[in-house]
């Protein structure tokens, strides 16, 4: 594997994955008449490439019973793959990246009415920008076919996208890069963009990151509301700049912020104290009130210390992250900080919102990412539900003993009926496996 790819795994915690909206499992009166039953794991689809695990973008429903989704590695030219699992969980490669001018290492995957995909590729496309090439904007049909419709170049239209894609109705693709923008940001790299691509392949900058008080290195995908307003989060310096976020006071350790339709930016909430959490990771879900919901990968109020910081010069005060709540008039409010151990560290991934119940689902880690703490406790990470007031359960543990671990930068998507998706790895091998819960009474 190359220098630059295993850069770009290292990475991925910062530039993390989406949640998609639709209906939920349960109703409202049930979650709060009875504790959430465990429910029933099944595993759809084991891959069988060595490497394909490493990195493990969401799948999305098909529609015809089956799944779609990308393997950022493996394929026939280890630069990823978009696939299709049958509804019988059978496989077919819909298609192989080469990691040239097509692109590689994709990330997550939205579909259209005729059921054409659209995402990002990391990697890939024009050569020369920081990570060796500087990935692109493609379209896969239903039969196979790939189009790139935009290849990202260095320079100040931003490179290094990130995330899946978000569309409106009108069929413009909007999404943000790590990389690129103004230039006189991070040793001439720049701080990532937020874009817009037009059905007619007319490509707009909607806003460039400077790394000042707008933030720097948007993470995951945008949240997109009815009016075109644009939401998503940064992690700004603190993975680059050591524990700045924490002593400097014009360095923040992240934030969240809305784009208007008209490239207007504004800062909704800066991550800048331990307890509030710092250093969000992905994308953003929304209510129909219009609050906001996101993990951070840190922060939280830590007593014990029983999380390690990533990273590591935060010391004993990195915190075990939190899910946190950000009205529409900018109050902010931490749901759930995480405990460590098994109670969970480092949620991964943008969580799912039941829109019947307000309970949010998502992945995390359990003790730390050594192999000997997942084989000693039988515990490889988790998922989890927090419910509007604050109560966390765990509804299921992966356990040391099947080798299960939730995928990194992963999201939990809503399947068919009562159903969750998502995509763990295999440690012994790192292969992916797509999996599902099913929660009892659905259809």
């Amino acid at each position: 594997m190359s220098m630059n790819r295993r850069i770009l795994i290292l990475a991925g915690w910062l530039t993390g994955t989406v949640a998609l909206v639709s209906s939920l499992l349960v109703t409202a009166q049930a979650q709060a008449a009875a504790p959430l039953m465990r429910p029933t794991f099944n595993v759809l689809h084991a891959f069988d490439e060595p490497s394909s695990g490493l990195v493990g973008p969401s799948v999305i429903p098909s529609g015809d019973g089956g799944y779609v989704g990308t393997l950022a590695i493996g394929g026939a030219f280890d630069a990823g793959v978009v696939f299709k699992l049958a509804p019988d969980g059978s496989q077919t490669t819909l298609y192989n990246f080469t990691g040239g001018a097509d692109g590689g290492m994709p990330g997550g995957v939205i579909a259209d009415a005729q059921g054409n995909l659209y995402g990002i590729a990391q990697q890939g496309g024009n050569p020369g920008c920081f990570s060796g090439s500087c990935g692109v904007i493609y379209e896969v049909t239903p039969d196979g076919r790939q189009t790139v419709l935009y290849a990202f170049a260095s320079g100040t239209m931003g490179n290094g996208p990130t995330g899946q894609l978000t569309r409106d109705p009108g069929g413009n693709l909007y999404g943000a890069t790590v990389l690129g923008g103004d230039t006189s940001c991070f040793n001439s790299n720049g701080c990532g963009v937020v874009f817009r691509l037009a059905p007619d392949g007319s490509y707009t900058v909607l806003h460039a990151f400077t790394g000042g008080a707008d933030g720097a290195y948007p993470n995951g995908t945008l949240v997109r509301d009815r009016a075109g307003n644009l939401y998503g989060t940064t992690g700004d310096f603190a993975p680059l700049n050591a524990a700045a976020c924490l002593t400097l006071p014009d360095v923040s350790c992240g934030a969240v912020f809305r784009i208007a339709p008209d490239g207007t930016y504004t800062r909704l909430h800066v991550f800048g104290g331990l307890a509030g959490g710092l250093t969000p990771t992905a994308g953003l879900v929304g209510d129909a009130a219009g609050n906001l919901y996101g993990t951070t990968r840190n922060g939280g109020v830590n007593p014990d210390n029983l999380c390690p910081a990533i990273p590591p010069w935060l010391g004993n005060r990195g915190g075990c992250g939190v899910v946190y709540k950000l009205a529409p008039g900018g109050a902010y409010s931490v749901l759930y900080a995480f405990k460590g151990g098994n109670d969970g560290i480092f949620p991964q991934g943008s969580l799912y919102r039941n829109p019947q119940g307000g309970g949010l689902y998502g992945t995390a880690s359990t003790f730390s990412t050594n192999a000997k703490y997942c084989k000693r406790y039988q515990t490889c990470g988790l998922v989890f539900v927090v419910t509007p007031d604050g109560v966390k359960r765990t509804v299921y543990n992966f356990l040391g003993s099947d080798g299960l671990e939730p995928a990194i930068d992963t999201s939990l998507v809503k399947g068919y009926g009562a159903q969750l998706v998502g995509i763990a790895t295999q440690r012994k091998n790192l292969t992916a496996t797509v999996y599902s819960l099913q929660f009892e009474g659905g259809q």
